[in-house]
Parts: structure tokens; sequence; C-alpha cells
């Protein structure tokens, strides 16, 4: 079942935000925690390492670009703009590793909220089956982090971005309960 998750209006396409948004970090930003199941049985036993790294984060004009893109030339058109702009690294237990192509952060009185995006990868079995899943070619994350840099957040595996009439971005996604990152702390940067 699709939902437009509660990110829609913060997705941080949005131009509004620019202002308040940290267009670069100081320094490179490492968090680790654990990506939960929302489907396993209490308590919740199934989980895996989770390892965000951002070398930068994207630029007020990379991100009005993209929201412009959206807006103009619709969703699809964004894949090929995300390729381009690889700012961070997402690992996923020991296993699987894909390139964060957008990473925003905005700071507030409480600590900070972080939308990260990644582009994930069509599997062949998804591709041959004809699958609706394939019309979900991103993966978004949202954090929200206290002032220590801790702090929880979700992970939607299987996303699409469409536009809206007042210029922001909804996030679409193919699942009905997105999946929990729970115990995120901020770590040292590994070299």
């Amino acid at each position: 079942m699709s939902r437009v998750s509660r990110v829609a209006a913060v997705l941080l396409f949005a131009v509004a935000l620019a202002g308040v948004a940290a267009a670069v970090p100081d320094q490179t930003l490492s968090y680790q925690g654990w990506l939960v199941d929302p489907f396993s049985r209490l308590p919740r036993t199934a989980s895996l390492a989770v390892t965000i790294r951002i070398d930068r984060l994207t630029s007020d004009d990379d991100a009005k670009r993209l929201a412009d893109l959206v807006s103009a030339r619709g969703p699809r058109a964004l894949g090929p703009a995300l390729e381009e702009l690889e700012v961070g690294r997402l690992s996923i237990g020991d296993r699987y590793m894909m390139p964060i192509s957008y990473a925003r952060r905005v700071r507030h009185d409480d600590g900070e909220h972080l939308i990260l995006i990644a582009q994930r990868a069509i599997s062949f079995r998804e591709i041959f089956r004809s699958s609706r899943s394939k019309d979900y070619p991103y993966t978004a994350i949202e954090l929200d982090l206290d002032e220590t840099g801790r702090g929880s957040g979700e992970l939607i595996a299987a996303a699409r971005f469409l536009p809206r009439q007042d210029g922001t971005v909804d996030i679409d996604t193919l699942q009905f309960i997105a999946a929990r990152l729970m115990s995120v702390r901020q770590v040292e940067a590994e070299r």
C-alpha cells in the first residue's frame, strides 16, 4: 500500500528552508544506529546495524535545482541528476552499501533534523516481473537528533517523489510502514 509520508512538506527540496539549512558541514558527519524490522514480533529482535557517512551536505543551489527539475520535468528526471551528486554513503549490515545523493540538515533549538536520499538498486527480479516496486527507485531517511547527536528516525526503503502545486515535493512510499532507525548516535568519522 502506498502512503504519503509526513516527510512530504519538509523534504527540504523546498526553497523556503534554504536559509535555515546548513549548506556545508565543518567536517564529515558519521552516524551509527539500528534498523528495526517493523513487522517482527515483540520483542523486536530483527535488526541490522546502519552506518551513515556524510562527506558534504547538499548545497542550497543543488537543492533548488533538484526541486525545479522535479516540478518542471517530473519525478523521473530526478534519477540522472542525483547520480551526479554523491555526498556520502549508507551501509546496512555488512553487505548492503549505497551512495547518498542528497543530504540536508536543519538545526533547531532541540538539535537537528536530517533528510537523506539514496538511489536504491533495482533488482533484475523486479524488472523481469514488472514489479510495482521498480517505480519506487529511491531510499529516503529522516533523522531527528538531539543536541548530543543522539536520536531516531525512519528509513523508507522504496520511495518516489511527486511534485505538489505549492512547489514542495511529496514522498510517496511503497511500503505501509517505514522501518525504524533506533539508537542513532553521531560517531567519530573514519578517515
